[in-house]
């Protein structure tokens, strides 16, 4: 009787340990997800967190940010060299948060190493900064992917600092935002892009902002970068997609998938478009980047008299 008792229950710890393997494991891989066959890591650890102080004096600073001359923001232009233009990037949030609400971000920038397996790859995982979990915008990935204008795939994201260098600030000043970020390779091309910034279009609510996260000049001296970046600026001011070919950038199909999602939701109007280069802020004249950071809105505020 001792037998069949210790028996029975051996059997009853096994059941109970067979049903706990999967709780198990789901809790250690919970931010897993297992999709053909291969195995894709559902979260990012943020490797820019050693920014955060800085973040933290630019915060300070700009705590009396006035709000923009815009109705409605659909879109902004920022630079993605950090640390360099950390100061830029909080205050071009600051703004936009001093303006209006927010809950979704859009992320639009280079594959700098093309290091997707398709064109243009979008991430549909949660990041985690130093400010802690920012989570994708809800089946905005499998839309995308459904339609085959991009692909879900993790693999580029965590080294990509076109997309690490916003998580980090947006976590920041939009605590609880979504962001679904999408990076494209160089070779996309132009048919691809447009489509993507038609879907894009239709896709945004009014709480949605796309951000365009490319850096224009690279590597000339500030005398030959600076012309060719107010070219560039001012393309995009006018969203002239016939004068595309004119942008110098590290991503210039983002500014077209940026220019076709401004024209489709008529945000014509720019606020606080501003042209600047590395020498702007450190004595570097010789081996320079050039940014241009700007929103894009519906309809300017009318003042009153």
């Amino acid at each position: 009787m001792k037998i069949r008792s210790l028996l029975n229950n051996a059997k009853i710890k096994i059941v109970l340990l067979l049903l706990c393997v999967p709780i198990i494991f789901g809790v250690v891989l919970g931010l897993t997800s297992v999709k053909n066959n291969r195995t894709e890591t559902m979260y990012h650890q943020s490797q820019w967190n050693e920014y955060a102080p800085e973040i933290e004096r630019a915060v300070k600073v700009e705590q009396s940010v006035q709000p923009l001359n815009l109705e409605h923001i659909y879109g902004g232009v920022v630079s993605h060299h950090i640390p360099t233009t950390i100061a830029q990037l909080v205050e071009f949030y600051s703004r936009l948060k001093r303006t209006q609400s927010v809950k979704n971000f859009i992320v639009i920038g280079p594959d700098h190493t093309d290091a997707g397996k398709a064109p243009i790859t979008v991430s549909n995982a949660s990041f985690f900064t130093a400010y802690g979990e920012v989570r994708p915008i809800d089946g905005l990935a499998s839309k995308l992917q459904d339609a085959k204008l991009a692909n879900i795939d993790e693999s580029p994201f965590d080294p990509e600092h076109s997309v690490g260098s916003q998580i980090l600030v947006i976590s920041k000043i939009f605590p609880g935002a979504k962001v679904t970020p999408i990076i494209l390779r160089s070779d996309t091309t132009k048919d691809h892009a447009e489509a993507l910034g038609k879907m894009l279009a239709t896709l945004m609510d009014d709480e949605t902002v796309l951000i365009a996260s490319v850096d224009f000049s690279h590597y000339l001296p500030t005398d030959q970068a600076v012309p060719l970046d107010q070219i560039s600026g001012e393309v995009v001011r006018n969203l002239d997609l016939g004068a595309l070919s004119l942008v110098k950038a590290d991503s210039g199909k983002s500014m077209e998938v940026f220019m076709d999602v401004m024209n489709e939701k008529k945000a014509v109007d720019t606020d606080n478009l501003a042209i600047l280069n590395t020498n702007d802020f450190m004595q570097n004249s010789d081996y320079t980047t050039g940014y241009v950071f700007g929103f894009w809105g519906t309809i300017l505020k009318k003042t009153l008299l």
